[in-house]
């Protein structure tokens, strides 16, 4: 076991003490993926897993390590049945798995749900990124700056997003997800990112216009044959809240081919442009040495100037075996106007100018603050 540094230690408290909620006598799992280890997906430092089983002991708990190797069957996706007989008796999950994630597998979602398992989603697995001022900005300020978001949406607010991409959209907010409200607290919920990440999804309706894109989110991207940062933009064509082409190179092929896939299958439904959220944390840029394009696109998605669509609802249909289709569009520069009020301008949050926000990032003059954006590094 190395020894931790300072900074690890920090974040390793924040994670525990204000995302986790840890109590004295509580059972939590640790849970990692050996291939991570060894230039897998899922990417992984063994001292991390140190550090963090060091720190649950020093607070009176009980922390058991599992590292599990199952890899997925695309479209065939289970938790290894170990990890759900761990959950059975455990009060926390600490989960550093790439590929085992509540927001992809209502398998996972289910589990915890039934044991009754809180579980923090460590984002900061390597010991560059425990270090960073990712993991260092304060877990408190992030979740404020979630909270004063979801606070911008109206239902039935006109809404308009511009980006110098040339992305042009318009429509209306729709209802807020019942699972997912728009002020939501992650203390009231058992699932804590760490660090947070984005604000609730947001319900559109009828939209119209072009979106210009040229990277998604990595967990979905291997599945479909893309790659997380695009070799050309795609446009997509966006009539009554539907997706009716992608236009491009290779990458918008192979969009077209895996809609018009999922069209026949599932029906034409999957095809709308129906959710939009942004990222909440000022500092998510990763450090250099983090070269995993999978895993700095990861980290790049939850910047406050990273606005991202999900492409395609299956949410509802019960053939569907994941929990969501998580195939996003993520622009990096937008404006977006919700009636009257601003919630990016050119690309920045502007609830980072919220007295709110301003007055917690003030109780922590040691630790990195509200950044900059990341064109600007």
């Amino acid at each position: 076991m190395s020894l931790m540094p300072l900074n690890a230690s920090i974040a390793i408290a924040d994670m525990l003490e204000n995302c986790a909620e840890l109590q004295p006598g509580q059972r939590v799992l640790i849970l990692a993926n050996i291939d991570g280890l060894h230039g897998g997906n899922n990417l992984i430092d063994e001292e991390v897993i140190h550090w963090i089983q060091a720190g649950v002991q020093s607070r009176g708990a009980y922390a058991s390590v599992l590292w599990v190797d199952e890899p997925f069957e695309p479209y065939n996706w289970h938790i290894p049945p170990v990890v759900t007989a761990a959950l059975a008796g455990v009060d926390v999950l600490i989960n550093n798995s790439f590929d085992l994630t509540t927001e992809e597998m209502r398998e996972l979602r289910d589990a915890l749900v039934a044991n009754n398992v809180n579980m923090v989603r460590n984002f900061a697995t390597t010991t560059a990124l425990m270090t960073s001022a990712y993991a260092l900005t304060p877990h408190e300020l992030v979740c404020e700056i979630r909270y004063r978001v979801g606070a911008m949406f109206t239902e039935g607010a006109n809404w308009q997003i511009t980006d110098p991409n040339g992305t042009h959209l318009e429509g209306k907010i729709g209802k807020p997800m019942p699972i997912m409200p728009w002020t939501q607290w992650r203390r009231d919920t058992n699932y804590r990112p760490f660090p947070e990440w984005v604000h609730p999804p947001v319900s559109i309706l009828d939209t119209e216009g072009e979106l210009v894109f040229d990277r998604s989110l990595s967990w979905w991207t291997r599945y479909v044959g893309l790659p997380p940062f695009f070799s050309h933009p795609v446009r997509v064509s966006v009539e009554k809240g539907r997706i009716k082409r992608f236009q491009g190179s290779d990458e918008a092929d192979t969009l077209n081919s895996f809609f018009r896939w999922l069209a026949d299958k599932y029906g034409e439904d999957v095809c709308k442009l129906s959710l939009a959220h942004s990222g909440v944390h000022p500092n998510a840029v990763p450090p250099a040495a983090v070269t995993d394009p999978l895993y700095r696109r990861l980290i790049e998605h939850q910047h406050t100037c990273n606005i991202h669509f999900h492409l395609g609802d299956i949410m509802q249909n019960p053939e569907w075996p994941a929990y969501m289709l998580h195939l996003t569009a993520d622009i990096r520069r937008p404006t977006w106007q919700v009636g009257e009020t601003m919630v990016h301008q050119d690309g920045r949050l502007t609830a980072l100018d919220l007295p709110e926000v301003r007055a917690i990032a003030s109780r922590y003059p040691t630790r990195p603050g509200l950044g900059v954006e990341p064109w600007a590094r």
